[in-house]
């Protein structure tokens, strides 16, 4: 009996030890960043709020701050800590599981991926990070009819080296045009290594968004004539420092959201040496809406808004060659803390639907003054009472920037002036279309208006 009793306490404990060893399991950490909550990190690895809150044992969801780690369930067996970033310029499904140094399989599994073709600049994505000082990058890409050996002695590399950092079976597999990739320091990566014209093109954010200013930069290896386009709109490239080239260019508050194109070309005195295609993510912004407006209907009548818009539009197309800013935009009132209607808000006049969207920034007067200043160095293209807009200034600051300055009370300014950031151009008013004293700011790049407040907070480019 008792050796009953003795096999029967073996058997019970080996039952329940084998299942408590296989519990033991790997999850990636993600660590919270500014502006996350529970919900957008489930969403973001496909999981839900409650399987976050119970796997990673929360007491109080409300008290979930930024830098604090958290197991993601449902990507078990992978390990490591998860980073968020956008896809860059350039970059294809393929490239990015190479120089993310993950397996296709873990790629695949934590960003949802059905096909290839999902991936885009500016698309969200999760690798693992690693604290590696190398990375993978593209290094030579295989001539048509070259073999790997006369590749390796063109980049003046070891074949083995390539064939092994490539997950090659050999020095016979490989298609022209196939690129390869070598280990490089991250610091010194670019997509156009050995590009014979181009080193390196960048936009100052992807994905690119509705109401921003984006600045496209281009560094070639010689000086170059650049030609360009971005959200349908042609960019127009200067000169911004030895054989480096800036453009920018402004988004619509309105722009159609999803993929959008951008393209680069290069020429030099005899024929086009580059061209560049890339599709790249446009998101929305959050843009507020206002209470509804009643004014002169006269002042909505388009017999009245149209030519006034076009004579605007045809003000600040040009992009002339000369940048005449430096640094910040500065306050075009003494205290710009009073506002009464944000960049892009979204309106409604005389009992319409809420069709409309605010093109630029209203100030109220909180200062003990009226004055309007110059926020930058530039020179006055419009001085006018208009319809719509009151006394209005419009400034050209070069490359393709302009800010236009509403509603003035009095215009102290004149076309063809030089003004200087903070000189008084004008005083605040109530003229045009307008229903109370305040200035309204706009901001135009590239032939569309921006939002403004970025300008007093950013240096471009």
């Amino acid at each position: 009996m008792w050796i009953k009793r003795l096999l029967f306490v073996l058997l019970f404990t080996f039952t329940i030890t084998i299942p408590a060893k296989a519990q033991t399991i790997d999850y990636p950490v993600y660590v919270v960043q500014s502006g996350d909550t529970l919900n957008a990190i489930a969403v973001l690895f496909g999981t839900t709020a409650n399987e976050i809150i119970t796997l990673n044992n929360i007491s109080d969801p409300n008290f979930i701050s930024e830098g604090t780690p958290l197991l993601i369930p449902g990507l078990e067996g992978i390990s490591g800590q998860l980073v968020k970033t956008s896809a860059p310029l350039g970059e294809t499904f393929f490239s990015l599981v190479k120089t993310s140094q993950m397996s296709f399989k873990d790629f695949i599994r934590i960003n949802r991926i059905t096909s290839p073709n999902e991936v885009f600049s500016g698309a969200t994505l999760i690798t693992t990070e690693s604290s590696a000082e190398n990375t993978y990058a593209p290094f030579v890409s295989i001539q048509t009819g070259k073999t790997l050996l006369e590749t390796s002695a063109i980049v003046n590399l070891p074949p083995a080296a390539l064939i092994t950092q490539n997950n090659l079976r050999g020095s016979w597999d490989h298609v022209d045009q196939q690129v390869l990739y070598v280990i490089q320091n991250r610091e010194s990566v670019s997509q156009f290594n050995n590009n014979q014209f181009i080193q390196d093109i960048s936009l100052s954010r992807l994905p690119v968004m509705q109401g921003k200013t984006i600045v496209v930069k281009v560094k070639t290896t010689q000086p170059l004539s650049l030609s360009g386009s971005l959200n349908g709109h042609v960019l127009n490239f200067f000169a911004y420092a030895d054989n480096e080239y800036v453009a920018l260019q402004g988004i619509h508050r309105r722009a159609e959201i999803g993929i959008t194109d951008f393209t680069v070309k290069a020429a030099n005195a005899e024929e086009e040496v580059f061209s560049y295609e890339q599709n790249i993510l446009l998101t929305a912004d959050y843009f507020i809406t206002d209470n509804k407006l009643y004014i002169d209907p006269r002042l909505m009548d388009p017999a009245v808004t149209e030519p006034e818009d076009q004579r605007i539009l045809s003000l600040t197309s040009p992009a002339t060659p000369t940048r005449q800013w430096d640094g910040y935009f500065q306050k075009p009132l003494d205290r710009t803390d009073c506002t009464s209607s944000q960049f892009g808000s979204i309106r409604s006049y005389n009992d319409s639907e809420f069709i409309y969207t605010h093109s630029g920034s209203d100030f109220v007067v909180c200062a003990n003054n009226l004055n309007i200043y110059a926020v930058a160095p530039g020179t006055v293209v419009l001085a006018d009472l208009l319809d719509v807009r009151g006394n209005a200034v419009v400034i050209d600051h070069g490359w393709g920037v302009y800010t236009g300055y509403w509603h003035q009370s009095q215009l102290m300014v004149k076309v063809g002036d030089h003004v200087d950031a903070g000189q008084i151009i004008g005083l605040v008013g109530t003229t045009g279309r307008s229903n109370g004293a305040h200035l309204h700011l706009e901001v135009w790049v590239g032939g569309i208006q921006v939002e403004p407040l970025d300008w007093l907070s950013t240096i471009y480019p």
